[in-house]
């Protein structure tokens, strides 16, 4: 099903070296991006790391062995399919133009072998979901230190009209800086000037970090950074506590356990804002990421990060 090690895309631009990642709607490979170094006095050919998502649709795609098409063969599938490729694209060039510091960059996105690709930079380190199953609970200093960067990334993102809507652990890289960078921008919405949705894509829901609101086709349909806001506070409870928060959508019969009876350690502030910002009514929760983030510490500096 995945392509072959080696396999050139894009006119031989990229080369792949091997699958990252695999889920429902694609493929992750890292691969190798040719190019040239210019100076003021001449040019070399260079080689970058890259990271490459091929869309694809694992429950009605299949893939040529001859040729590396990707294949789909129902009817239902291949309206589902083309439908979802043209909005990939879509989002992709909307997010190439969301150039911050904690973002991962876009490089390229273009169709080959009958689906579509994006190229983006290459993040060398580890997920914060997998610093929390390596390392256990989260120091709470590392833990503001990341949240205000992914925060900051997070507020410039709804200042251009765009809501994340799958923020947590997986999606959260820490570089070997001890950067955060945020990621997967697959399911992101772009709205116009009215607040009205102008982008649509699939239905995802990370269960225990989705807002209530995405549970219902309507609930985002008009501008809220409130959604966003909602997850964000899952993914500190979560690196707080190791504990996985109770589903929104099941809150009504199912309390959400205080994130200091799983952690003693956390301070009452940080707390605070972790139970405002998962409130399950969309108005009783921060209104915006610059508000959580202003009502939480400052972080002190930390040096160490992913190895």
């Amino acid at each position: 099903m995945n392509l072959p090690e080696g396999h050139l895309l894009f006119n031989r631009k990229y080369k792949l070296t091997h699958v990252v990642g695999q889920g429902g709607f694609g493929i992750t490979y890292k691969g190798i991006w040719y190019t040239e170094a210019k100076g003021q006095l001449g040019t070399i050919q260079t080689e970058v790391p890259v990271c490459i998502k091929e869309y694809f649709f694992k429950d009605y795609c299949d893939r040529d062995k001859k040729n590396h098409a990707v294949i789909v063969h129902s009817e239902t599938g291949k309206v589902l399919f083309y439908k979802f490729k043209e909005k990939l694209i879509k989002e992709a060039k909307i997010l190439s133009e969301v150039n911050h510091d904690h973002i991962v960059r876009v490089l390229d996105v273009f169709e080959e072998n009958n689906t579509a690709y994006i190229a983006m930079e290459y993040i060398a380190g580890c997920s914060l979901k997998y610093m929390l199953e390596q390392e256990g609970v989260l120091p709470e200093a590392k833990v503001l230190k990341y949240i205000h960067q992914i925060g900051n990334a997070l507020q410039f993102v709804h200042e251009n009209n765009i809501l994340h809507l799958d923020i947590k652990p997986s999606n959260i890289l820490i570089d070997r800086n001890d950067t955060a960078r945020l990621i997967d921008f697959g399911v992101s919405k772009r709205y116009d000037i009215e607040a009205q949705e102008t982008s649509t894509t699939m239905l995802t829901l990370s269960k225990g970090f989705a807002s209530i609101e995405q549970y219902d086709d309507e609930g985002t349909q008009l501008f809220s950074p409130c959604p966003d806001i909602y997850s964000l506070g899952a993914t500190m409870y979560n690196l707080l506590t190791g504990k996985i928060p109770t589903e929104s959508i099941l809150r009504a019969t199912r309390d959400l356990q205080k994130p200091s009876e799983l952690n003693p350690r956390i301070s009452a502030k940080t707390e605070e804002v972790i139970r405002k910002s998962m409130q399950i009514i969309p108005a009783d929760r921060f209104q915006s990421v610059r508000g959580m983030l202003a009502a939480l510490d400052q972080p002190p500096e930390e040096k160490k990060g992913c190895q």
